[in-house]
């Protein structure tokens, strides 16, 4: 069964969640394992190539400037797949066929024990199916999609970062193709979202009708632009990807997988510094290498409940 969420209702759902532990114990990047620990999903690459083969010795992690000691570094942790699609009145017709094909073969990707989600949006946001290794039911929530009206973006992906989860990655695939016209949510509050949450971001953009950043910083009600999707990337350890007509879509959907894919699950136990005082700065890098690494550039440390 879809449900299928108005801004009036998702504005109240929002509202709520903002002030209350159901989201606020998810933006925290924490889990439990006895004690509380940070996780980082990170891309190394030199020269735009993933480095593989590292071990938690070789990371670097700075915790507000404080020098942690990295206990994991695994580079084939599972994750959760979160599908939030423009399904707006702009991708009638071979968009929406383009999109399904990419979408199927994103869905392929997904191995044993990981689970996908699927969000669409036009002025409303639909949930067409919850986090599930069903993949089969995740294809079949695809035929009932019939594009319409304006672009609830930032709404959608405040609604696909409830997804994320402190013990598993989460990788939210945003596919758009036009300007956020519908939503509740600022731009700014969506980015102030994501980067609380334990979600990557990797926005696919569609076309080349994006405006140009205004000089200002992203606020209230402005359009997405390029400023505002690169910022929402990198907030939260993701990087924006390019799709043209055809099987260019598709590429750019198992490339945001492929690369993902490349990444080392990072964590560590926090020493040093509290646990309990608002937003930590975090640095990530590879000892002795020429390499870039990329990852989120904090996180909420809040007081265990």
């Amino acid at each position: 069964m879809n449900w299928r969420f108005s801004s009036q209702v998702l504005a109240a759902t929002i509202l709520a969640s903002l002030g209350s532990p159901a989201l606020g114990g998810r933006q925290q990047a924490t889990f439990k394992a006895g004690v509380d620990a940070v996780r980082v999903d990170a891309v190394v690459t030199v020269d735009g190539k993933p480095v593989r083969g590292l071990t938690a010795a070789d990371f670097e992690v700075d915790d507000n400037g404080v020098p942690q000691t990295v206990a994991l570094a695994d580079a084939n942790a599972r994750f959760n797949l979160v599908l939030v699609l423009d399904t707006s009145a702009s991708v009638k017709g071979q968009p929406l066929r383009d999109l399904v094909a990419a979408v199927q073969a994103a869905l392929q990707q997904i191995q044993p024990g990981e689970q996908a989600a699927l969000l669409t949006y036009d002025v409303n946001v639909t949930l067409r199916s919850p986090l599930t290794s069903d993949l089969a039911a995740v294809r079949r929530s695809l035929d009932s999609v019939d594009p319409a009206s304006a672009t609830a973006m930032h709404d959608a992906v405040f609604a696909g970062l409830s997804f994320g989860s402190p013990q598993v990655s989460s990788l939210l695939l945003l596919f758009s193709d036009g300007q956020d016209n519908a939503s509740w949510l600022s731009a700014a509050s969506m980015i102030d979202a994501a980067r609380r949450a334990d979600v990557v971001v990797c926005p696919v953009v569609a076309g080349t009708g994006i405006p140009a950043p205004r000089a200002s910083s992203p606020g209230d009600r402005q359009p997405w632009s390029r400023r505002v999707m690169a910022a929402l990337a990198e907030q939260t350890g993701g990087r924006v990807f390019r799709a043209g007509p055809g099987t260019m879509m598709r590429d750019a959907f198992l490339s945001v997988l492929t690369e993902f894919r490349s990444r080392y699950l990072i964590a560590y136990t926090p020493t040093g510094v509290r646990n309990d005082d608002g937003w930590h700065r975090l640095e990530v890098r590879v000892k002795g290498k020429r390499a870039e690494v990329r990852a989120k550039p904090g996180y909420m440390a809040r007081a265990s409940r």
